[in-house]
């Protein structure tokens, strides 16, 4: 083996001293597994192995090239000697004397402390690891871990500057870090040949998966590239740091139709087959095209509102609640829409005490022979296409007894912002008064107030919406941006809110409402009672991982108000002596452990449990969760006892916090996509969702709470087609066809280290598992996954929903929160 010279080496020491200390950590690297950092030296060579405050990082260059710095910063002219280390067992000597630009930059030297060297792969076939230290000291540079297989390629390579990945449309996101200053921001530069498309700095929160070498922090990026690439072409971008580093993924084959078929001249065209065109339609579905939420004013301009040609037109009639100096300014713009006004009236909101004036406005709107009446606030600004649209949206042989639209929200400098709404969701109405903003209704249906109810907005709707849903009338979304309402006061909002609501709430059920108010929308937090001896079964699978398991069965005992609980484990052939000895303990204290032999089926393991359960209800838990508070379950139950709620899931967290379930969107690269992944847990989200309780098309099984016979009347889990992933999405949408809710609650977090028990679908095998079960979505839910009623058609659709807008935005026709039904195949398989 190759030594050192001897000024490499402390002064003190001989080099037969040195050898001598480098035998004794051999056949201490030998006797036990291989470990990322030394074993403490033996007693009598103490002396010989202090050494100063090294700095240095030692990382993979490619198949048997590995790199790395080392420098002393006591003596910086000093040139260092590194030991490379396979399995424990030195095999041999490198000089630290290569150019690292950022250590002359960083630590004012000549840079010369990088150091590189290639091993044969014979000797890596069955390595499992290569390490690094200074040598004739313990200060370890760095390990790599390489395959079990024995392969040199490890499993992250740790010399990665980082990663980038195109989302769909224009966008790129991924991270950068600096390996010598983690704490310093990079500039990352995206390029396409040698021309510059952007820059910016790697800066915003990024959550890393398992496999990736960084801890979550400040070092990710998210990129909207100019709107011109989205010519249909295919285009190379390159993704580089300041340094000139390529990062992991580049270069991007970016390709994406920009503003839709109508570019290329076929939408209209005579001559085009109709094939040719419904290709290209199908294609523009699968390959959406985005741009952040700050474009949206040239978005507004490129899909500005049209009005229909109207055959008939109606008696409109327009009630202006709010103060009437502001009135004034919403009945210009409505004298000046494209449809005749029939009429209108300008009141005052009453939450309470205001039925004389509403009574009088009432008798007016019946005397002008009424048809449709128009609702909106004072000081809004309606579109000359809105009353037009309206009314063209409420005729038809379905007639809607209500159509609300889109509405964007004025600040005091001039910003406006999108309010792109979903179709009708009574949870997010009890909570936000959301579709208040513009909304038309059949005039049949207009109230007749008490005296105690409230006179305003909210209230108005509220009643409307109680007669509409209790006669089993469609409700209707024109997501068209229609009217412009100034920002209001959240606190009058939210106590007009609270007092509009009691004709919604279950009169069978006492109910508690909590005011709350968000930044610029009420969030209300409507408590329905909850039965106290509501048998709950959580069923949590798991396989050992004894660290996972343990803490989140003790959090449950730990943090758990709702009284009436049990707990099964079902236990996938757990082999680990601890974690036996857990189930024995756990027997004691009256949890379950149901043994579920054989390969991992997470479909067919939960549905084994649940036919052991005693509850009434089910609650599907992930063994790498952890309660955050004891109100946990009771938040899922106060919506969850509702007869028509199927799924109840709950706001999930990474352990830093980041947002890991905001509940699920459908559509994302025709399949489904957790929402907000990208928020820290206290943000509010786009249109303060985040802080609402509200209805979604489907939640995570990570923590899912569903009533016993809801979930058997669907067959539970589908163990054939979803035996491990999309098994929750096809359970929500099986909920949801039999004409249940799915219900998202920001009201219990827990604590979430997604899929840490079994890893991420990352090794081949489990990435064909992830390919067939998708597909198998597709196949039985696919024109479900391409129109989410629950999801404006106006939002991104790609893998971070609600962060970009729709370009183009998809069909915006009037669209109703109706029940999905699979392909007509899979009917009779089910």
């Amino acid at each position: 083996m190759e030594q050192p010279n001897r000024d490499e080496a402390p002064d003190s020491v001989s080099e037969q001293d040195a050898a001598s200390a480098r035998i004794v950590r051999r056949v201490q690297r030998i006797t036990h597994e291989p470990v990322a950092m030394r074993e403490a030296p033996a007693p009598g060579i103490a002396h010989v192995l202090e050494a100063p405050a090294f700095q240095g990082d030692f990382w993979q260059l490619g198949d048997g090239l590995f790199g790395g710095w080392a420098f002393d910063p006591r003596h910086p002219e000093r040139k260092l000697a590194v030991e490379l280390w396979l399995d424990g067992t030195v095999t041999s000597l490198v000089r630290a004397d290569l150019f690292v630009p950022e250590l002359r930059e960083a630590e004012g030297t000549d840079g010369c402390h990088g150091f590189a060297t290639s091993l044969k792969l014979s000797s890596l076939a069955h390595t499992r690891q290569v390490s690094a230290y200074v040598a004739n000291t313990d200060h370890h540079l760095g390990t790599v871990h390489l395959h079990s297989t024995g392969s040199s390629r490890p499993v992250k390579p740790e010399d990665i500057a980082g990663s980038v990945r195109w989302v769909g449309g224009i966008r790129v996101v991924g991270w950068a870090r600096d390996r010598v200053h983690i704490e310093r921001t990079l500039t990352v530069s995206l390029f396409e040949g040698s021309r510059l498309l952007a820059e910016v700095p790697a800066d915003m929160w990024y959550e890393p998966g398992p496999d990736e070498p960084l801890a979550p922090g400040r070092h990710g990026f998210d990129v909207t590239l100019p709107l011109e690439l989205a010519d249909g072409r295919l285009h190379e971008i390159r993704v580089l740091t300041e340094r000139g580093t390529e990062l992991a993924g580049s270069p991007i084959a970016l390709l994406t139709l920009g503003s839709g078929i109508e570019q290329f001249g076929l939408a209209d065209s005579e001559t085009s087959s109709k094939d040719a065109v419904e290709r290209l339609a199908y294609l523009e579905r699968l390959m959406p095209s985005s741009l952040p939420l700050t474009s949206y004013p040239d978005w507004r301009r490129a899909y500005a509102p049209k009005a229909p040609e109207l055959a008939e037109t109606p008696r409109i009639a327009a009630v202006v609640f709010g103060p009437p100096e502001q009135a004034d300014e919403t009945l210009q713009s409505l004298d000046t829409a494209s449809a005749p006004l029939w009429t209108a009236v300008a009141l005052e909101s009453l939450t309470v005490g205001g039925v004389e004036a509403w009574r009088e406005a009432r008798a007016h709107l019946v005397e002008e022979g009424s048809e449709i009446i128009v609702v909106l606030k004072a000081g809004s600004r309606v579109h000359p296409a809105a009353l037009a649209a309206l009314a063209a949206a409420m005729v038809g042989p379905d007639k809607p007894a209500l159509v609300y639209s889109d509405s964007e929200i004025a600040l005091a400098d001039g910003t406006l912002l999108p309010r792109f709404k979903p179709a009708f969701d009574k949870e997010r109405f009890l909570a936000q008064g959301y579709l208040c903003d513009l909304v038309a209704f059949d005039a049949a249906l207009l109230p007749e107030l008490d005296h105690d109810e409230s006179v305003s907005d909210y209230g108005v709707v509220a009643q409307v919406l109680a007669g509409a849903l209790a006669a089993e009338r469609p409700i209707g979304h024109l997501p068209e941006v229609l009217a412009t309402v100034p920002a209001g006061s959240t606190e009058a909002d939210a106590d007009a809110l609270v007092a509009a609501l009691p004709p919604l709430l279950d009169p069978e059920r006492e109910t508690h409402v909590m005011v709350r108010e968000g930044l610029l929308f009420p969030a209300i937090r409507v408590r329905p009672a909850v039965d106290p001896d509501a048998l709950v079964s959580i069923l949590i699978p798991t396989r050992d991982r004894l660290d996972l398991l343990r803490p989140c069965v003790e959090s449950l005992f730990a943090k758990t108000a709702h009284p009436a609980f049990e707990i099964l484990i079902a236990d996938n052939d757990s082999r680990d002596e601890d974690t036996l000895a857990y189930f024995r303990e756990l027997a004691y204290r009256g949890v379950r452990v149901l043994p579920a032999p054989g390969p991992f089926n997470y479909a067919r393991i939960n549905n084994a449990a649940a036919r052991a359960a005693n509850g009434r209800y089910l609650l599907l838990l992930n063994n790498d969760t952890e309660v955050e508070d004891r109100d946990w379950l009771t938040a899922l139950l106060e919506p969850g006892s509702a007869a028509d709620v199927g799924a109840v899931g709950a706001k999930l967290l990474w352990p830093s916090g980041l947002v890991q379930h905001g509940g699920v969107v459908l559509g994302s690269h025709f399949g489904a996509a957790h929402a907000f992944n990208e928020r820290q847990g206290d943000e509010p989200g786009y249109d303060e969702l985040l802080q609402v309780t509200r209805e979604t098309s489907a939640v995570t099984a990570a923590c899912l709470l569903v009533k016993r016979k809801d979930y058997f009347a669907v067959g539970g889990l589908d163990e054939r087609l979803f035996p491990v992933n999309f098994n929750d999405v096809d359970l929500c949408l099986k909920l949801r066809a039999i004409g249940r809710r799915n219900i998202w609650t920001p009201h219990a977090a827990l604590r979430h280290k997604e899929s840490a028990s079994r890893g991420q679908d990352a090794n081949a095998e489990r990435q064909s598992r992830t390919r067939r079960e998708l597909n198998a979505l597709r196949l039985k839910w696919g024109e479900t996954l391409v129109a989410d009623p629950l999801y404006s058609p106006c939002l991104n659709r790609d893998a971070y929903p609600y962060t970009g807008i729709a370009w183009p935005p998809r069909e915006r026709a009037l669209r109703r929160n109706l029940p999905p039904q699979p392909n007509a195949m899979f009917k009779w398989l089910s």
